[in-house]
């Protein structure tokens, strides 16, 4: 879990691309947080846990073109 300036900042420098014998491919950005269960946190940082999904993604990440999952509590009001 980071800040949404963070991840404003990180999310759109990824690209999707093949992989090669250079590397492997990059298939897409899997998000967790910070909309996550302020209960079952694990090793994220409490203080930037979002108690609701209201905030539009688009405001948190910034950009969805890369993003292939989103890892959200579904007990969360807005994870309908």
């Amino acid at each position: 879990t980071s800040s949404p300036e963070t991840y404003r900042a990180i999310v759109p420098r990824i690209h999707i691309r093949p992989g090669s014998v250079d590397g492997a491919a990059v298939l897409g950005l899997h998000l967790e947080g910070p909309f996550i269960s302020e209960y079952k946190y694990g090793a994220h940082n409490k203080t930037l846990i979002q108690p609701t999904i209201g905030t539009h993604l688009l405001d948190v990440y910034g950009n969805l073109d890369t993003v292939s999952i989103v890892t959200l509590a579904p007990e969360l009001p807005g994870a309908e």
